[in-house]
């Protein structure tokens, strides 16, 4: 499984209205563009699909289909999809659960691990399929249960 960074970033002014509004990139926010003001979330990690490929094109990032031809990226209710005109696919990508990994890597259900740490198995199943995020100081816990570093579950 392959994994890539994706930011989502947001132009809130533009001279081109056309550049206002949510994307995806995979690239963080450039703060020294002088068209636009935005911002990113700071990256977070999706599954790239069987077959495509993180490439480089004169030093810039790009994704690949499996036959070589280039990818694009768009919001779709405010998640990232992958497109792939080449083959008339739209692919909706899908964040890297990595709580849910560390969990199954440590050989632990999640009533176990719940358990452990006191909290519903709903709660745990919202975080290990990034419906919601839990806190540092919980993390922190996690990550002791699981025995691995806090930066492999985010």
């Amino acid at each position: 499984m392959k994994t890539i960074t994706l930011y989502r970033t947001e132009c809130f002014h533009a001279e081109d209205s056309a550049l206002l509004g949510v994307d995806y990139s995979l690239v963080p926010w450039d703060e020294e563009d002088i068209c636009c003001r935005g911002e990113d979330d700071g990256g977070k990690d999706y599954v790239l699909p069987e077959g495509y490929e993180l490439s480089a094109q004169d030093g810039v990032p790009i994704l690949l289909n499996p036959e070589g031809a280039r990818c694009g990226l768009q919001n779709h209710n405010d998640c990232p999809l992958l497109v792939d005109e080449k083959k008339k696919l739209a692919i909706l990508l899908e964040r890297d659960k990595k709580i849910l990994r560390q969990r199954e890597r440590a050989k632990l259900t999640r009533a176990e691990l719940a358990e452990r740490l006191e909290v519903s198995q709903a709660e745990l199943y919202q975080w290990e399929h990034c419906e919601a995020e839990p806190s540092v100081r919980v993390l922190k816990r996690i990550a002791d249960v699981l025995e691995c570093e806090i930066l492999e579950l985010i």
